[in-house]
């Protein structure tokens, strides 16, 4: 509303300003035609010489005597020659009408001319009003940004939790229904096979390693590996005695390889006593495997099948040897399928869970498998 008002003001200041440019332009117009009409008016002024002579007038002068002198003389009198004045001519002037009219219209002009600058105040201050209201609504503008601003968050929560409730509705509905579901049918009855859990031992013997990730398991050739180890530490001993420390990698074999750092290890004292003081160690302080993009891994299914990799790994393994599985928490339903049929074959099994992105690791100070 407030906007709406002073739109009419300024439009109403504008109209009357435009009348009085309109009327000092008439006035101005009145004005040039009565100043042509006066100077149509006005007498023209001839310098007309007549042809008769007007003689001089001459006027006899009596001079005062002068003082005698030693000789007495008479002063013939002088004869001084006047000369007309000239007439004088009428004044004319613009008619008193004209006068009349040019006052009144310089009056009007005054008032036309003070009524414009009244009308330019008025104009000024509706051009100082509007702007401060136009700053008002800016103003205001912006809180009511600043407020929408502040509820949207509110808005987004109260959003989210109302899906979140109609989703938690849906979920109790679909609970209800199969509550019902479950209140018509009869149990079922499932029968639960209970093993007894085999005392575990530490393993002293050779051990064969599998990866089962992804529920797929993969032979570890651990072997093979340590084997390609000691051959590169033989190759670059002297590199580790002059720095102290290698890291390397070897592989990939089967599908692995092993990123390992030797390092040059102080000699307990009983190696001191019996090699000498001269006498360096070196040994493997820490290794890891890792499986590549090569690796060939079985499902539980295809594993079990007579033929598979796992299946002629399996049966290589002698009785006095261990079978030892790197689990990874996606996987224990396979280990428990692979572990039943090592058990069948007599074998020990000792396994290892892993957490997720955890590779297989060992160390000198690590522990040693547990089989059952």
């Amino acid at each position: 509303m407030t906007r709406r008002s002073k739109n009419n003001e300024i439009e109403l200041g504008s109209d009357s300003f435009l009348d009085i440019v309109a009327n000092i332009v008439g006035i101005l117009i009145i004005l040039i035609v009565l100043a042509g009409v006066r100077v149509s008016q006005a007498p023209v002024l001839l310098e007309i010489q007549s042809e008769a002579t007007v003689d001089p007038v001459l006027e006899v002068v009596q001079l005062e005597p002068e003082p005698p002198a030693a000789l007495s003389e008479e002063v013939p009198p002088q004869i001084v020659s006047v000369d007309p004045e000239p007439e004088e001519q009428p004044e004319t002037g613009p008619p008193e009408e004209l006068i009349r009219r040019s006052k009144l219209l310089e009056e009007e002009l005054a008032r036309l001319a003070q009524a414009k600058n009244k009308n330019i105040e008025t104009m000024n201050l509706l051009a100082d009003r509007g702007n401060q209201q136009e700053k008002q609504f800016a103003q205001e503008q912006q809180a009511l940004n600043a407020l929408v601003e502040t509820t949207r968050p509110i808005q987004s929560q109260n959003e989210r939790a109302r899906l979140q409730l109609e989703k938690s509705k849906g979920d109790l509905l679909n609970q209800q229904i199969q509550l019902q579901r479950i209140k018509q049918e009869k149990p079922s009855v499932q029968n639960v096979k209970h093993q007894l859990t085999p005392v575990s031992k530490t393993v002293s013997g050779e051990e064969w390693h599998f990866r089962i990730e992804h529920n797929r398991v993969a032979f570890v050739p651990l072997k093979e590996l340590v084997g390609r180890l000691k051959e590169q530490i033989d190759r670059r001993k002297g590199w580790v005695v002059k720095f102290g420390r290698q890291y390397g990698v070897v592989g990939p074999v089967q599908g692995f390889q092993m990123e390992f750092v030797v390092e040059r290890q102080k000699l307990s004292v009983v190696d001191e006593l019996r090699n000498g003081r001269g006498v360096m160690k070196i040994g493997v302080s820490q290794w890891k495997i890792e499986p590549t993009e090569e690796l060939d891994s079985e499902t539980a299914e295809e594993a079990l099948l007579p033929g598979s990799q796992f299946h002629r790994r399996l049966h290589r393994i002698k009785p006095n040897e261990t079978v030892t599985f790197w689990v990874y928490p996606d996987s224990f339903e396979t280990y428990r399928k692979l572990q039943q049929y090592a058990y069948r074959l007599g074998l020990t099994v000792a396994a290892r869970p892993l957490p997720h992105g955890v590779p297989i690791a060992g160390s000198p100070n690590g522990s040693r498998s547990a089989g059952q």
